[in-house]
C-alpha cells in the first residue's frame, strides 16, 4: 500500500507527528523524548500570549470585537500569524464556552462577568488561582480560548484582551453581559456619584457617602433584573424604578457647570419629589429633559433614602 502526502496535507499534521515522517524518511534514530514540562511551547497557531492587545482606550470595545455573525459568515481557517478576533460573544454561546471547562476558569471568569478590566497581580501569586503568568495563559486565558475556538470554528478567536503595558485582562462589554446571564450571575451594582443636601459634592470617602452607598448596596442584594435586549447595562429607568421599590424616593436638581466645566454642583428643592410616572422620562444618561419657553431644561435625578438624609446619590454616566 502507498501513501500519499501532499505538502499541503503535511502542514496539517501536528509537530510531533512531522517529525516521525521524517524520521522514517531519513532513517535517523529515535531519540529519547524527554519530559514534557508545564513550559513547552504550544501548538503553532497558539504561540502567542493567548491575548490580544487593546488599544488604549477601554470607551468602546477597543479591541475590535468581531461578532459571531460575521464569524459564522467568515469561516474559512486563519492562515497561521494570523491577527487574533476578540469575540463578543452571545448568551448562547456563553453558555457552551462554560459547559466544557473546569471549576477553576469557571470560578475566575466571574471576576471578568462584571466587565471591569482584571489586574493581573489579583490572578497571580502565593494567595491567587494561578503560581505565575505561565499557568495563568494556560490554565485560564489559553484553555478558555481552546474552548471558545471549539465552539465558534473560528481558529483566530480570543475572549481575552491586554492592557497596554500588559498588567490588566479584560473582555468585552457584551462577552460580560453573556456570561453573566450564562452564569445566572447578578447584574453589578452600578456607580454612583453623591452629593450633599445643597447640592454639592461628596468624595466617596465621605461617610454621608459611605452611608449611602451601604443602603444601595443592601438594596442591591435583591436585584434579579437583565439588561433590556441588544443593551448590555440596566437603564437608569430600570435602575431608579427598583430602587423605589426598595424604600428610596427620587428627586432632580439642575446641574450647575464650574470653571472646569464639570458638574459638581446642583441646585434644586431637595424635598420635591417625583412621581413614580417620571420613570419613563429619564433618558439613557440618567437625565429628565423638559421643554420651557427658554429651551431645554436638563436635570440630572437623584436618590435619596428617608433613614439616611445626609447624602442623595445619582448614576455615573457610563
Amino acid at each position: 500500500m502507498m501513501l500519499m502526502i501532499s505538502p499541503e496535507d503535511f502542514r496539517q499534521l501536528s509537530p510531533a507527528c512531522q517529525q516521525e515522517l521524517l524520521r522514517l524518511l531519513t532513517r535517523e534514530p529515535p531519540q529519547a523524548k524527554a519530559p514534557q514540562t508545564f513550559d513547552d511551547a504550544p501548538p503553532a497557531w497558539e504561540e502567542d500570549e493567548y491575548l490580544a492587545e487593546e488599544e488604549p482606550s477601554y470607551a468602546s470595545d477597543a479591541s475590535e470585537p468581531v461578532t459571531e455573525a460575521a464569524v459564522r459568515s467568515n469561516m474559512p481557517d486563519v492562515a497561521e500569524g494570523a491577527s487574533k478576533q476578540v469575540l463578543d460573544i452571545s448568551v448562547a454561546t456563553a453558555r457552551e464556552l462554560i459547559a466544557n471547562i473546569s471549576d477553576k476558569s469557571l470560578s475566575v471568569l466571574t471576576q471578568f462577568a462584571n466587565g471591569q478590566p482584571v489586574a493581573q497581580t489579583s490572578l497571580i501569586g502565593a494567595n491567587a488561582p494561578y503560581r505565575d503568568l505561565n499557568e495563568l495563559k494556560r490554565s485560564l486565558v489559553g484553555a478558555v480560548n481552546r474552548r471558545l475556538r471549539t465552539v465558534t470554528d473560528n481558529r483566530a478567536a480570543v475572549l481575552f484582551a491586554s492592557s497596554r503595558d500588559r498588567q490588566r485582562i479584560h473582555i468585552t462589554a457584551r462577552s460580560a453581559a453573556s456570561l453573566r446571564q450564562a452564569m445566572q450571575l447578578p447584574e453589578p451594582l452600578p456607580e454612583f456619584s453623591f452629593v450633599d443636601t445643597t447640592g454639592n459634592a461628596l468624595v466617596y470617602t465621605h461617610a454621608a457617602a459611605q452611608a449611602m452607598a451601604q443602603r444601595l448596596n443592601n438594596a442591591w442584594k435583591h436585584m434579579a433584573l437583565r439588561p433590556l435586549d441588544a443593551r448590555l447595562h440596566l437603564l437608569p429607568a430600570q435602575i431608579y424604578q427598583f430602587l423605589m421599590e426598595h424604600g428610596f424616593t427620587l428627586c432632580c436638581g439642575k446641574p450647575i457647570a464650574d470653571e472646569d466645566g464639570l458638574n459638581h454642583h446642583y441646585t434644586w428643592d431637595h424635598n420635591a419629589l417625583l412621581p413614580t410616572d417620571i420613570l419613563p422620562l429619564i433618558d439613557p444618561q440618567g437625565n429628565i429633559r423638559l421643554s420651557t419657553d427658554d429651551g431645554t431644561l436638563r436635570l440630572r435625578v437623584f436618590v435619596r433614602h428617608p433613614d439616611h438624609a445626609q447624602a442623595l446619590a445619582t448614576l455615573t454616566p457610563i
